[in-house]
């Protein structure tokens, strides 16, 4: 695995949790050392829509610090601060404990309110356990970490929050359409059940999936147009006794 040049790069890795609201899987195949990076940042959040942003984490097996070789033991995560408070988050391994050479993740999940809307920058404090080589000393350093944030939008300045009395299940003409980006693909349930989202091109190959619990009323999942070719495709939205299934365009970017 290549080496981290400096130990905050190591620390930035670790924007994880020790909260066991949502599991993520950790990406072993993964060769960056944190999916997305901070200058990627995380996803935006809308508001009164769900959220979701998982952070895949790589931790090397040895750095370099003040110059010197050193191999990195663990690092730990003891805790997030800054989220929204609708914004959960939850590590894996729930220990929070990410050994060299191992890999882990964390989910952030929630549905912000529009008392949130803003930007959020996020402080992830953690501690390092460390040995420097030629020096022959282990060492444990607390580093509060930065770069990362989650920024609450106003989903209806989007066109993409369509509010609804009514709890039956449902499923809205996704919004925009056609698109060239995001779209939301939204849908009405009468409480917490097990809803898929499915999206196919016009060939029949399933493109996208998801699988979630909705929340009693306005679901929604975000699609991203620009990871496909432009063309008509087609999303089904099924709660296990209904489907719904609508067609939706996107176009070029």
């Amino acid at each position: 695995m290549r080496k981290i040049i400096t130990l905050v790069s190591i620390m930035v890795l670790c924007s994880v949790t020790l909260n066991t609201y949502a599991q993520c899987t950790p990406d072993i195949t993964q060769n960056a050392f944190l999916v997305p990076d901070t200058a990627t940042d995380f996803d935006p959040a809308f508001t009164y829509m769900a959220y979701e942003q998982t952070l895949y984490i790589a931790l090397p097996t040895d750095t370099t610090f003040l110059g010197f070789a050193t191999t990195i033991d663990s690092i730990t995560i003891t805790g997030i601060t800054g989220l929204p408070p609708s914004i959960t988050y939850a590590i894996n391994p729930a220990s929070g404990i990410i050994h060299g050479g191992d890999f882990g993740c964390i989910q952030f999940s929630g549905t912000p309110i529009a008392a949130e809307i803003g930007t959020y920058p996020i402080v992830i404090n953690s501690l390092l356990k460390a040995r420097v080589i030629m020096l022959g000393i282990d060492t444990t350093i607390a580093i509060p970490m930065e770069g990362y944030s989650v920024k609450v939008l106003d989903s209806s300045s989007f066109g993409i929050y369509h509010p609804n009395n009514h709890f039956e299940f449902s499923v809205f003409q996704n919004s925009p359409n056609p698109f060239n980006g995001l779209t939301e693909i939204a849908f009405q349930s009468p409480g917490n059940e097990e809803i898929t989202v499915e999206v196919y091109d016009v060939t029949g190959n399933m493109v996208f999936f998801k699988s979630l619990f909705s929340v009693q009323g306005y679901n929604s999942v975000l699609f991203e147009g620009n990871k496909y070719q432009a063309g008509v495709y087609i999303y089904k939205v099924s709660n296990g006794l209904f489907t719904v299934s609508k067609r939706m365009t996107l176009i070029g970017n």
